[in-house]
């Protein structure tokens, strides 16, 4: 376990913009002084710690001071690649870090890399004379992604070649990058015109599935990853007329989420949970439909939220709950505003590419979301951990916001959006998780008060507008018709399935009495 996994905690793109993601509680905080001006891919990279090292549009290289690194410049991406670049760190060595770029459409020379050495430049870094734009494959598309290996140390990035089915996967462990690929032939053959390789491909954070946009079916495609070998390919039915840009995972890789710019601005969310691939390719649901013209890559961030980039503007869009069904997922057109700085930031088309395990954070299962339940929680990797502390994020309910434990419980003061931090020890290190969870308003059904109900007759109890009903007459409609006293009960249940109870009782009068009229004289 490392202490810190903030090497993604700064982001920087498009026109001057930069963000920042050290405050867990809150949304992320606007940097000022990048010099980047970048339409779509570019990369970024932090220490554990969270401190900024350099960033890189594909073509240049900057420093944490926002000065391009002295052999910065001439780099082989493209200010119009939608992966321009990945940075991968030499496994073992805290100096050494590879840059991998494409150039725009059918990509020459191809995939190529350069290696820069934090030693250099009085330890802000620069690109080393001897390794510099040197060629991997080609001709190539404009996609590029990275992710751990399975030993948890080494890493693998991973390209599509154009004009053919081959995904070449290059490994890099503690003797540096292997050249020699594993060659996978899977899926679609990708060809066609200039412009088709407008997309992206990314790694699922846990690193077992891989997903990648085919323009010229204006579709994607889910394959199983294992060791450098792409395979079991999935084709998802035509997104019609969009054109498909960018890809992205929810954290626990239970939802994939597809962006398009055809016609109008959208986003689609599949859900690939089961597994099952006749099950997972009917699952689409379209979850945005932007106020942009233009909307491109999809970012995961360190928060668990995933970001969505809108061209020309000084708002990114937002997913705040990727692993729910559908709108549940609640995206937000407005999402995140990038400052009023000058010059004045803007979203492009382009997001950082991070090496995916950077967001790999099972950190813990709960249950029981409605108020008033008590919420279960549970650490998913145990193996190797010592000890795990929580904070439920929920300060009014004082000591007992804190836990301690595998297993733990609380009962949240108010419904309302918590962030939960569990921090796992182990030998001495900390590793923090944090993760959003709502808790959910509980429903209030109102029967009214008791009822006199008078010679049999009939009446209407409805408890209000729910999702689910559940009357001890053993009903299940909206509302039930009575004649006769005695209590009745309604359990109802809203979208959420938090539910609550109301009874009414009711009391049978008799029929009045026909009583003479005795006349006296």
């Amino acid at each position: 376990m490392r202490a810190q996994n903030k090497e993604a905690y700064n982001w920087y793109f498009g026109n001057n913009a930069a963000i920042n993601f050290e405050t867990p509680n809150l949304s992320p905080q606007n940097i000022t002084g990048s010099q980047m001006d970048q339409i779509e891919g570019c990369a970024c990279i932090s220490t554990p710690n969270g401190r900024l090292l350099f960033y890189t549009n594909g073509q240049e290289v900057w420093d944490s001071t926002n000065n391009i690194m002295p052999n910065g410049s001439g780099l082989d991406g493209h200010q119009s690649a939608c992966q321009s670049g990945v940075i991968v760190p030499l496994p073992g060595n805290s100096n050494l870090f590879y840059i991998f770029t494409v150039t725009e459409d059918i990509g020459y020379p191809g995939v190529c890399y350069s290696v820069v050495d934090m030693t250099l430049n009085n330890g802000l870094g620069d690109i080393s004379p001897s390794i510099k734009n040197q060629v991997l494959i080609g001709p190539s598309e404009e996609k590029v992604t990275a992710v751990k290996a399975s030993n948890n140390m080494d890493y693998w990035v991973v390209t599509h070649t154009w004009n053919s089915s081959n995904f070449y996967a290059y490994k890099i462990d503690e003797d540096g990058l292997h050249e020699t690929p594993v060659i996978s032939t899977t899926g679609l053959y990708h060809a066609g015109v200039a412009g088709l390789t407008h997309s992206s491909m990314k790694f699922s954070p846990d690193g077992t599935k891989l997903a990648i946009v085919v323009r010229q079916e204006n579709s994607i495609e889910l394959f199983d990853f294992n060791n450098g070998q792409v395979s079991n390919p999935v084709l998802f039915p035509s997104l019609s007329s969009t054109n498909p840009y960018g890809i992205e995972f929810s954290p626990l890789g239970d939802k994939l989420y597809v962006s398009a710019y055809g016609g109008s601005a959208k986003v689609f969310q599949f859900d690939i949970s089961s597994r099952d691939s006749s099950i997972m390719v009917n699952t689409c649901i379209e979850i945005a439909n932007s106020s942009s013209t233009f909307i491109g890559a999809l970012q995961t961030a360190p928060d668990g939220k995933i970001y969505v980039a809108r061209r020309n503007s000084a708002y990114l869009g937002l997913i705040n709950f990727p692993e729910k069904d559908g709108l549940l997922c609640n995206y937000i057109d407005n999402g995140h505003h990038l400052g009023n700085a000058t010059p004045n930031p803007q979203s492009q088309f382009g997001l950082p590419t991070f090496i995916q395990s950077y967001f790999y954070n099972p950190g813990f299962t709960h249950t029981n979301n409605c108020y008033l339940d008590t919420t279960l929680f549970s650490v998913i990797e145990t193996a190797g951990v010592d000890s795990s502390l929580w904070d439920f994020g929920d300060p009014t309910s004082g000591s007992l916001n804190l836990g301690n434990g595998f297993e733990v419980s609380h009962i949240y003061s108010n419904p309302g959006i918590y962030t939960v931090a569990l921090t796992n020890y182990s030998g001495g290190m900390a590793g923090t998780k944090n993760q959003t969870i709502e808790i959910f308003a509980l429903p209030y059904p109102n029967l009214g008060p008791d009822i006199e109900l008078c010679n049999n007759e009939n009446m209407t109890l409805y408890p209000g507008a729910f999702a689910h009903y559940f009357w001890s007459t053993g009903a299940q409609a909206s509302s039930i018709s009575i004649s006769s006293g005695g209590s009745y009960s309604v359990t109802v249940q809203n979208i959420h399935l938090c539910e609550n109870s109301d009874t009414v009782f009711v009391l049978d009068l008799p029929a009045p009495t026909n009583i003479p009229i005795i006349y006296h004289d």
